[in-house]
């Protein structure tokens, strides 16, 4: 049996894992499937898939419980004890973050960060000194994802910290009415504070995510507003779950718009990741149905209230059973997501370019798109909006000035050797889409 540090590579990646992994194959083969050691960086990223679903299965099962708890079946299910699952995968995640920083403070030492031939070298060589140098050596190319990863696991230990202590404050007040719903939600929204302010201040490139923080943000609020003042709110649960329905909504559209670019071609599918599209259409379905059974239930007629089959039991495991559907899909992303780290070290994919027979350029190669409840999308390009002639020949010639070459005019149907060998990479930005740079120079000259 190969442990972490060893894996079977065929043509899809790694035999257990989903999709594929660069890096140097060595080392014989079994049946025809080559045997190499995992480079460190390969490594943690499939002991954090491990761990991560271990921690994901425990909180699945603390949310059943939790579940059982609140339809009252087992009279002898205490609070406290509904709990543990949580904190034991809360402590299924620290252990992860402890062993990924001991493992990056390792591979960043002096002299084991190696260039892509060295460590090529030491791949294919038959000395045991030099085989025991991989163990804690990573390539320069890697060292770029260690860097990110570090900054990923001290932030998640903050949101830990602050989760585990809502989580702890919580069972405590159901327990014995103390602390209060206002404190125990407290560290859930400085969570989602935080998140709107990184969605703020960092680029995005979908409003998506501030609605799913601004969404649960309000959620909390309300509902914990609902609890607390009761009848004296001035809203029903059915108001007050507003926020609810709107996150599920927004996700909604995003599996149909997945779906649907998926149908019309422009998205290429892995079958990991259109099993995630049923499972999150199921779980949708299911959440929102169970939800709007327990908003709803005043209005239910009162001999039906008095039936805990209809009006707790069945919203109630329709509820666990669409979080269920949900997070199965989760726990496949996982993979997927590990997979595309390690093909890629972290970097986005360069997009070719051709130029058409027209003389304009276009993206030749198919462009990725990335939504985190999927992975990456495999997308077709689209064609750029083709500029003038006029336009195509002012930005050429102010380009060539700049640069100290010829000017040229470009006709439809023809290739300009001139072009090609005398342009460089700074020039094909200005050519392409810097126009006014090249214009502003011009009229300096």
């Amino acid at each position: 049996m190969l442990d972490e540090s060893s894996r079977l590579i065929g043509p899809g990646g790694p035999v257990g894992g989903t999709g594929a992994i660069g890096g140097t194959t060595g080392g014989g083969s079994i049946g025809g499937v080559a045997r190499r050691r995992l480079d460190p960086v390969e490594r943690s990223v499939w002991l954090a898939v491990g761990w991560l679903r271990l921690a994901w299965a425990l909180w699945l099962f603390g949310i059943f419980l939790v579940i059982v708890k609140a339809a009252d079946l087992p009279h002898f299910l205490s609070w406290d004890k509904v709990f543990v699952p949580f904190w034991l995968g809360n402590g299924a995640v620290a252990v992860l973050q402890v062993r990924l920083l001991l493992r990056a403070i390792g591979c960043m030492e002096k002299g084991k960060i190696l260039s892509a031939e060295e460590f090529g070298r030491l791949s294919r060589s038959r000395r045991a000194s030099e085989l025991a140098m991989l163990e804690d050596s990573i390539t320069e190319d890697s060292a770029h994802l260690v860097f990110r990863g570090v900054a990923g696991v001290i932030l998640s230990i903050f949101i830990l910290v602050l989760v585990t202590l809502a989580q702890a404050m919580l069972c405590l007040h159901l327990m014995n009415e103390q602390p209060g719903l206002w404190t125990c939600a407290s560290p859930v929204i400085l969570v989602q504070i935080g998140g709107l302010i990184q969605y703020a201040l960092i680029k995005s490139s979908s409003w998506r995510d501030g609605a799913f923080h601004g969404l649960i943000l309000l959620g909390v609020l309300s509902i914990t507003h609902r609890a607390t003042a009761g009848s004296e709110a001035g809203m029903s649960w059915a108001v007050a779950l507003v926020p609810v329905w709107a996150l599920n909504l927004v996700f909604l559209h995003l599996v149909l718009k997945v779906i649907f670019k998926h149908a019309m071609g422009r998205y290429h599918l892995q079958v990991e990741q259109l099993l995630c599209c049923v499972l999150y259409l199921l779980g949708i379905l299911l959440t929102v149905s169970a939800v709007a059974m327990l908003a709803f239930k005043d209005q239910l007629p009162q001999a039906s209230t008095k039936d805990p089959v209809l009006w707790l039991w069945l919203p109630l495991g329709t509820l666990f059973f669409g979080i269920a559907c949900g997070g199965l899909g989760v726990f496949i992303v996982i993979g997927i997501h590990a997979s595309w780290l390690l093909a890629t070290k972290g970097f986005g994919e360069p997009l070719p370019l051709s130029r058409t027979e027209e003389g304009w350029w276009q993206p030749s190669g198919q462009e990725k798109s990335y939504e985190l409840c999927f992975g990456i999308l495999d997308k077709r390009p689209l064609r750029p909006q083709p500029r003038t002639m006029i336009e195509f020949r002012t930005m050429a010639n102010n380009s060539a000035k700049r640069y100290g070459h010829r000017s040229f005019d470009p006709l439809p149907g023809s290739h300009s050797d001139q072009y090609d060998s005398g342009c460089d990479s700074a020039a094909f930005n200005d050519l392409y889409g810097g126009a006014s740079t090249g214009n502003s120079e011009s009229d300096a000259n």
